[in-house]
């Protein structure tokens, strides 16, 4: 059986948000009902 030589190409495009905050924050404190 002959071997046949598979190649496969592929183009990824990635694209990020639209910046912001960057993060989120949650205040926890342990004396504010569910983190106030």
């Amino acid at each position: 059986m002959a071997e046949a030589n598979f190649v496969d190409y592929v183009k990824i495009c990635c694209r990020s948000g639209h910046g912001g905050a960057g993060s989120i924050h949650f205040h926890r404190d342990k004396f504010t009902a569910k983190g106030g």
